[in-house]
């Protein structure tokens, strides 16, 4: 139960991009198209892969996850609680779950 709460929440906390303003009226429709787009291209891993990947990497809890787009790059921004209760951020690439880099917050 509580993993099915968690990744309700991961899927919440997902920042999708949003549209421009000369997008017109289905601005924000374009954007989760674009994303869906991307999911069926490989550019993007599907949150439940990602989960299940980063669980076996990470030793701890998942609390937070993001999609950010960078100069035309996709990568999630994970952050976790680790065994010793430190809220580390790690950059992961969405289209492969391979970890890019990491930092823990002060």
């Amino acid at each position: 139960m509580r993993m099915t709460l968690l990744a309700f929440a991961l899927v919440a906390t997902i920042a999708v991009p949003t549209a421009s303003a000369d997008e017109g009226k289905g601005g924000h429709e374009d954007s989760h198209e674009k994303l869906d787009e991307a999911r069926r291209q490989g550019k993007i891993m599907p949150i439940q892969q990602l989960l299940k990947m980063l669980k076996e990497k990470l030793k701890g809890e998942i609390i937070e996850i993001e999609l950010d787009d960078e100069d035309d790059s996709l990568y999630y921004e994970v952050y976790y609680l680790n065994s010793e209760g430190r809220r580390i951020e790690v950059y992961v690439d969405a289209a492969t779950g391979e970890i890019l880099k990491g930092k823990a917050d002060d």
